[in-house]
């Protein structure tokens, strides 16, 4: 006879208890991992958020470069550099974007690199008691206005080609093509864009490809010029095109503006003696918001290296900042000459690109410059309260920016610098509360 098993659980038994226990012990872990923060998977990548933008904030804080060591850190994050080189900070345009901007200015280029401003805009046209300087000119030990002309022509008409070097052979340009712009850039057998030749208003209204188009004519036909210029013909019923330009009483576009700008630029430099004053310069404009410090060295000693930002840069470089040492940024500069003396050159770039990003990229190669790519950490802005002026872009809303009455000009570029610093939405409005706060 088998034997009787005696009292208690059979060895089956016992194994599926265990098993029961194993598998409630698990799902009881599991629930605790769960109610104690989201799961490790959210942790690491809490974890690897901060990580990066601890890494980001220690590149920016750094002075590292040639042995330059930061000898104060502000509470917002600027620094302060013990042996800073003697830094010529050119401010280009006008005085747009606000104080928010010119406090992020301030913070992270003026006191970075412990610079001397000098501006570049048009004079103002009211009496100082009723228009005040703005803080971004208060900054300026260089005041260098200017009468805005009605047409920037004269100012590449003034270019003495003859004598004119060419920085890619040392000689003058060449007496054949130079002073004769017009020749190449108001050739009504072509269609330059209006980014590259913006300014030079006679000779884009004398191009039959870009009068303005009639809205009685359904958008196909072309109207003969309204006397009274483009604000009469926007008010006949011209529509306003992204190829016609009829936007403004003057044609959209800007690059004989910048190029001038770069020349009177240039001139005050010579004039003054400031290239063996200073031993770097930097190109930017008013209306940047500064995120952070920009990312290229502290100290540029490089002859034949200028550092721009990344993105903006529509087939070429942006022409909207630049920086390097003194040699290497009066051959930069020295494209308003090229503008002006090498229009053969420039013409051709106008069949190639829409714009100055190109010509400028294509003339930093010819005179054999390199340009380094640094993350952009910046992006432009316009006050939403109209009261600054633009040839281009109006700018679009962003919820972050307009608790600050600011439009972004461009959202790639928004975006880009965002990226690049780390930021998100809510950062952002950390900082430029930050920047509001300031006196």
């Amino acid at each position: 006879m088998a034997n009787k098993q005696r009292g208690g659980w059979s060895r089956a038994t016992k194994r599926r208890a265990l098993l029961f226990v194993l598998a409630l012990a698990a799902f009881l872990a599991f629930g605790r991992r769960s109610a104690t923060g989201g799961g490790d998977v959210l942790e690491e990548r809490r974890e690897t958020k901060n990580e990066r933008r601890a890494t980001l904030e220690e590149n920016d804080g750094r002075a590292e470069n040639d042995g330059l060591v930061a000898d104060a850190r502000g509470g917002d994050g600027s620094v302060a550099v013990a042996a800073a080189p003697a830094t010529l900070v050119l401010i280009i345009g006008q005085p747009r974007g606000g104080d928010i901007a010119w406090k992020s200015f301030e913070t992270h280029v003026y006191r970075r690199f412990n610079a001397t401003v000098a501006t570049v805009f048009p004079c103002a046209k009211k009496t100082a008691a009723a228009s005040p300087k703005t803080r971004i000119e208060r900054l300026a030990t260089y005041d260098w206005c200017f009468d805005e002309p009605d047409d920037w022509s004269v100012h590449i008409d003034a270019v003495d080609c003859s004598r004119t070097i060419d920085p890619a052979t040392s000689r003058p340009y060449n007496k054949s093509v130079a002073n004769n712009w017009r020749e190449f850039y108001c050739d009504a057998t072509k269609e330059p864009s209006l980014a590259l030749l913006g300014g030079l208003h006679d000779c884009i209204l004398g191009n039959p490809r870009y009068a303005c188009r009639d809205a009685t004519s359904g958008g196909g036909g072309r109207n003969k010029k309204v006397k009274g210029g483009w604000n009469a013909t926007r008010a006949a019923g011209g529509n306003r095109t992204h190829r016609t330009g009829c936007r403004r009483e003057k044609p959209m576009g800007s690059g004989a503006i910048i190029a001038s700008m770069r020349l009177m630029a240039l001139e005050k430099i010579a004039a003054l003696g400031l290239a063996e004053k200073f031993s770097q310069m930097i190109l930017t404009r008013a209306d940047y918001v500064y995120l952070k410090p920009p990312r290229h060295p502290v100290a540029m000693r490089d002859a034949n290296v200028v550092h721009i930002p990344d993105g903006e840069n529509w087939g070429g470089v942006t022409d909207r900042y630049g920086a390097g040492s003194t040699p290497a940024m009066l051959k930069y500069l020295r494209w308003g000459e090229s503008y002006a003396c090498d229009a053969n050159r420039t013409a051709h770039d106008m069949n190639v690109s829409n714009g100055p990003e190109v010509s400028l990229d294509r003339y930093l190669r010819y005179v054999g410059m390199d340009v380094d790519a640094c993350e952009a950490t910046m992006f432009t802005v316009r006050r939403s309260s109209g009261e600054d002026p633009y040839s281009w872009r109006k700018g679009t809303r962003v919820a972050a920016l307009a608790r600050f009455g600011l439009l972004a000009k461009y959202t790639t570029e928004y975006k880009r610098a965002l990226k690049n610093v780390g930021y998100d939405p809510n950062d952002l409005v950390s900082a430029l509360d930050a920047f509001a706060a300031l006196p």
